[in-house]
């Protein structure tokens, strides 16, 4: 997953709007669901900084629907 981290926070997401869903939805999927995965996600976007509220806020929601999995399998 450390390529994903690496890409999405350097992306240039002015250039990259029309794939902020595809990046959060689709390339960090439930099916990854871990606690680690969880924690990775949430230190990367507090590195990141995106700046721009539409990709902060898919990043947050995917990290709000891994959250929601790891609770819900009670993976660790």
């Amino acid at each position: 997953m450390e390529p994903f981290f690496e890409r999405v926070s350097t992306m240039d997401w002015n250039k990259a709007l029309h794939v902020v869903d595809y990046h959060f939805e689709m390339l960090l999927p439930a099916s990854l669901c871990s606690q680690a995965l969880l924690e990775r996600s949430e230190s990367a976007l507090e590195s990141a900084s995106p700046g721009i509220g539409v990709v902060r806020r898919a990043w947050l929601e995917a990290n709000d629907e891994l959250a929601r999995c790891v609770r819900i399998r009670g993976t660790r």
